[in-house]
Formats: C-alpha cells, structure tokens, sequence
C-alpha cells in the first residue's frame, strides 16, 4: 500500500523527514547519497531536539545527540523505503528494504507431520531459573523466594543500581537462611520507559545460560518485585513438564499487522520520547515481524541459548532485533516477542503468559520530555480474587501482578489467602479392601527378577490412592492434568509412590509445537473431578477404558474436530465417532465403543485430527492427521507383573514421615 522511493541526497533539516524524502523521492535512476557527516547530524539534532536538550541534565546534551545520529543513519542506509498505513491502530509507520541484505529471519513455516509415538513419562519437576528484577523492596523478594523455594529453582536477582545496599542484604538474607540458590547482583541503573530494563533482562538470561553446564535448567522465568504465585509449586512443575520445550511469551493484538514503534532514551534519570517531535516511528526493515507484548515470559533454555549466541553473530536475526530495539521506547515489551517470531524457535511458540494481570490503571510518564509514558495493572486486591479464579478456569495461571506494600495489614491477609488456595495438599484414599486389580500382583509378591527396584521393596499392602482433581479445601485447583499415584506400603519399610506415566508429545522428534499435548488412558473417567476412578495405565478385560486428551491452549484457541481409534494386539480397529470440542481448561474424554470387545494383551490408542484452528483465527483443515499414539495394557485373569507395571508407572522411594501439604 505504500510508494518505494529510492535515496536521493537529503538535506538533514529535520530528522523527522528524512524517511519521508525517501518515501517522496520517486526512483529516476539517481545515484546513492553519501552518509551524512557527524557534524550535519549533531547539526540537526541541535534543532530537531532543542526542547529535550533545554530540559535534559548537561551530561546528556551528547548522549542524546549521538542517539538521533544514530536513528539517522539506522533511516539513511536504507536504499528504499515506503510509508505504510495500519488502519487497525490508525497511524503510520516506515517500513525500509535493502535487496542486498534482506532480514535474516530462520523462522519458517513448519508443516504438521503425524505423530508416531508418544514418549510414556510421568510429569516431573522442572529445573526454573527465576529472574527478578527489584528496585527496593528487598522484603517482597524475600517472600517471594520463600514461597517459590525449591531444590530445582534457582534465583538471579537484579537489584537498581540506585539501591546498592540491597545486593548485601539480599546476600545476607540467603546466607541466614541458608538457601544457596540465591544470585543478587546489580547492573544497571533503570529508569522506566528506556532500554535498560531490557539490558538487564538479557544480562540476567546470558547469566543463566552461562550456568547452565555446572545445572542444566529447563525454564527461564523472568518475574518482578510486586509478583506473587497463585498456583502451588508443584502444580507448576507438572505444568512446564508436560508442555516441555514450548516458549510461553503473550503477544498484543497488533501481532496481526503492526505495533507501534515510538523511539526512546534514558539519561540522567530521565526517559526521552519522541511521539510527537519527530513525528516519525523507528523505521522497521522489510521482513522483520515486530510485535508488542507483556514482558513476563517463560523461556526454554533452546530459545535463551538461541538469545545469547545471536546477540555476538554480527547480522543474525537476534543481533538484528536486539539493535532495532535499542532505539525504542520500552523496547523489554518488544524483544522477545520480536526475537521468537524471527527465529527458529517461532515454532515453539505458545501465545500466552502465565501470569494474571489486572486491567490497566495508571499511566506514568518518566520526564518531562517522555512524550509517551509506560502504563501499569491495577493495585492486586481481594476484590480480584474471583477473577483469578475464572481466569484459571479459561487457562491456567501461576503468577500475578501487582502487589504493592507487603506490610500492609490487607496485602498481609491476600497473599495469606493466596497461599492458602494453593496449599492443596495430598489426598489419600485407603483403598486396602478393594485395590485396582493389577495391584493384586503386587501384592501377592510377583516379583519376577528382572527389576532389582522389587527384589528390594517388595509390597505389603496397597495404603492410599491419590485423588486428582480440584477438591473443596482448594477451591482454585491450579490445572487440572494431575496424574494418579498410588501409595504402597514395602518390606524395606519405606513408601513406594507410583504416578502414571502419560504419553507426551515426543519433543526431540518434532519439528514444531504439538496440538496434542498429553494423553492417558484408564477406567472410569470422572468429567466432574477430573480423575480416573478406576485405574490408569491398566484395563480389566471386563471394564470399558478411556482417553483423556490435553490439547495445547494458546489464546487462540478455539474448536476441534477429532476422533479416536482404538486398535487391539491383533490390529483390530474399534473408532469412537468425531467429535469438535473447544479447547479449554479441561482435557477432553472418550470412552471406547461399548460394542467393542477388548482382549488381554497391549493395545494402542490414535487421537486423529480433522480440523485445527489456525494461528490467524481461521480455520485449517487436516484430515485424519494422527496427533497423539499411545499404549496400554489389558489384562485378565493373569496379573501384569511387576516390570508390566513399571512400563506405566515410575516408581520411587518415599522415606520419612509421610509429607504435609506443599506450596
């Protein structure tokens, strides 16, 4: 929709024009100006920003300056650009081509390919390295460690360079408490609005990639200050597991066209905008797909490895995106998004944040000459809790924002009552008079030598069965895939816990993001309390089983349309009819054919797609796609034996007294 224009010789009188010219100066075969000189552009910005220099400190009269030559020849080296119009957002904006260089994107489109087996893993912990960024209260990132403290977590703490004395005090604080996985450090001396809150974001991600050889993390999470779980720590980890590999960064809406680019620098405290003064945004080069969105993401060490190398590849992608951001104002709003929409990783990509943000309630502006102003959520009260809980019933949430003064009696009581909701502790049912029917096989010892795990803790009795779904004393059940565990009593004295082992999307096999997530299969299958009843993993002959499907959740979720076959040891299909179901909190069940008849031996199940919703809105047609295979075991009167068992549960040790509730 815009005319290129080839580069004639501008005459820098005002920056703001200098796209403009190129955009008026119809191609007629001129030769290629000459960059300007230092002096013609320190010449212009004199004029172009006479007020910004009135009010800025002395000690940024330079620095500004040599941001506006720096914006200048980022607009000048370009050999054609085209003034665009985003009728969605009303405003204009530059977009620039070079056919010599174009953008170095690796992002490409990946075609969905049929899934042929998925991994049998239960959901496990996950190793978090968690970045907070704090200007001053040190107190709040003491709460938040303690209630997020774990052995797989570690903590990077960025603390402003304007209270120094907090790095020693955090340092301490861990110290006393003995939690060596505390990291504070200071870097930077923020001021919001400029790019240095994005620098100390990055700094504290190349800080975990740097560690990652001596503790191989899985997830970057980068929170702040006045951030506070809503979901237990565990509830987390089956989370992060089961969508392993996946980038959780949320995208505004203009991802769909373009998101503005108003230009900005700090200095001397102050944050400088130039909305209005140069009339003009940060010109974007052709192919670049620049997109807005809320800084608290979740990142996989893939991607965050992908972030730090790119940015000392002089012209990759990374490095591209990393200095078009510099220019911008609140450019820590753009650069992961940009960078994942750019890269390999794109196809990792889940459009959505974990955090629940309150609607927009203040607008700050950092300066007097800040032409455009950061706006933050609304104050976290009680009042939200309601909404928090209907926002984790749409997608779950594990973090929210923003919690001001801890000490205050009524932030003091809402974190109380947060912590509560999220203390859901383990619920076991005594289930010794009548235990799954595999179970029996254990207890009758059948220990059959291949597995020294039996030979030492054989079974005595079958104690309590842990009880999935959401429960009245937690009435905000964090997400609703909890896989079904088994408490045996053993010889050795201990506690043997068995969790179901889920078929997993098969990440290393995959070339792009899955629509199916998870599956599992077992007997009596509750819609209301989200649990099998039954067993998992293994059916009686005389019991009808069913599939439980996770789908992936974006924002863009939508409808389905998917059906399941059921195939026995002799290859026999059975098919449960196509159904569309809309992709919410909830996984989606079906129950085999009532006339089908089943037989001992391992069978398997196909979840088969027919019609996705595309990233666009619309919807894409992919018939009889298989998305999801996994096994299970039938039996009768021969029990499984205990290596069968092993082959849908993973088993551990418990020793101790038997745990309380955990956050």
């Amino acid at each position: 929709d815009g005319v290129w224009g080839a580069t004639e010789a501008v005459v820098l009188q005002s920056c703001g024009w200098v796209l403009q010219e190129r955009v008026d100066a119809v191609d007629k075969g001129s030769p290629l100006s000459r960059p300007p000189s230092k002096l013609q552009c320190h010449g212009a910005a004199t004029e172009d920003l006479a007020e910004a220099l009135a009010a800025a400190p002395t000690e940024c009269g330079v620095p500004l300056k040599q941001w506006y030559c720096n914006l200048v020849a980022e607009a000048t080296k370009w050999t054609r650009c085209a003034r665009m119009m985003d009728q969605g957002l009303n405003a204009s904006y530059f977009e620039c081509i070079d056919p010599k260089k174009p953008f170095p994107t690796t992002c490409a489109k990946v075609k969905r390919e049929p899934v042929k087996r998925m991994t049998m893993a239960s959901p496990r912990s996950v190793r978090i390295a968690f970045l907070i960024l704090t200007h001053k209260k040190t107190s709040h990132v003491k709460r938040l460690i303690t209630r997020l403290q774990h052995p797989s977590h570690r903590f990077f703490v960025h603390v402003d360079g304007k209270n120094p004395a907090a790095v020693g005090d955090l340092a301490n604080w861990a110290a006393d408490n003995a939690f060596t996985n505390v990291v504070p450090g200071s870097d930077f001396n923020i001021t919001q609005g400029g790019n240095l809150i994005l620098r100390a974001s990055v700094r504290g991600l190349q800080r975990a990639v740097e560690t990652h050889k001596e503790w191989a993390w899985d997830y970057w999470i980068k929170l702040s200050e006045t951030d506070y779980p809503v979901a237990s720590v565990r509830s987390l980890h089956e989370f992060l597991s089961v969508h392993q590999g996946l980038n959780f960064v949320g995208m505004d809406a203009c991802r769909h066209s373009k998101c503005s680019r108003p230009l900005g620098i700090t200095c001397g405290g102050q944050t400088f905008s130039f909305f209005n003064t140069l009339r003009m945004h940060k010109p974007a080069q052709y192919g670049l797909h620049f997109i807005r969105g809320s800084e608290w993401v979740a990142l996989t060490h893939d991607f965050a490895k992908e972030i730090a190398t790119g940015l000392d590849k002089k012209g990759s992608a990374i490095a591209t995106v990393w200095r078009d951001s510099l220019l911008q104002y609140q450019p820590d709003e753009s650069f992961f998004h940009s960078a994942i929409a750019n890269v390999a990783s794109c196809a990792f990509h889940v459009n959505r944040n974990l955090h629940f943000i309150t609607g927009v309630d203040v607008k700050s502006n950092h300066g007097a000459k800040d032409e455009v102003g950061t706006r933050s959520p609304a104050t976290m009260t009680e009042d939200y809790l309601p909404a928090i809980a209907a926002a984790k019933k749409a997608l779950p949430r594990f973090f929210t924002r923003k919690l001001l003064d801890y000490d205050r009696p009524e932030t003091a009581r809402l974190m109380q009552r947060l912590d509560d909701a999220a203390a859901c502790p383990p619920v076991w049912k005594d289930v010794t008079k009548k235990p799954p029917g595999w179970v029996e096989g254990l207890l009758q010892s059948r220990v059959d030598g291949a597995t020294e795990f039996w030979a030492k803790h054989q079974v005595t009795g079958a104690q309590r069965v842990w009880r999935a779904g959401p429960q009245s004393s937690c009435p905000s059940e964090e997400w609703s895939n909890r896989p079904s565990e088994l408490r045996l009593g053993s010889s050795s004295g201990t506690r043997v816990i068995l969790t179901e082992k889920f078929g997993l999307w098969p990440r290393a096999k995959m070339k792009r993001r899955p629509d199916v997530l998870a599956m599992r299969v077992g007997t009596k299958w509750c819609d209301t309390t989200l649990r099998f009843l039954g067993s998992a993993g293994l059916v009686h002959v005389g019991e009808q089983p069913a599939v439980v499907v996770h789908l992936l959740q974006t924002v863009e979720s939508a409808h389905h349309k998917l059906s399941v076959d059921w195939v026995s040891p002799s290859k026999t299909i059975s098919k449960s009819a196509a159904r569309e179901v809309s992709v919410g909190h909830e996984p989606v069940s079906f129950r085999m054919p009532s006339g089908a008849a089943l037989t001992p031996g391992e069978w398997s199940v196909k979840v088969r797609l027919q019609r996705v919703p595309a990233e666009d809105g619309s919807v894409e047609e992919v018939p009889d796609l298989v998305a999801g295979v996994r096994k299970f075991l039938v039996y009768s009167e021969e029990l499984p034996s205990a290596t069968q068992v092993l082959q849908y549960y993973t088993a551990r040790v418990e020793e101790g007294p038997a745990p309380k509730q955990e956050l």
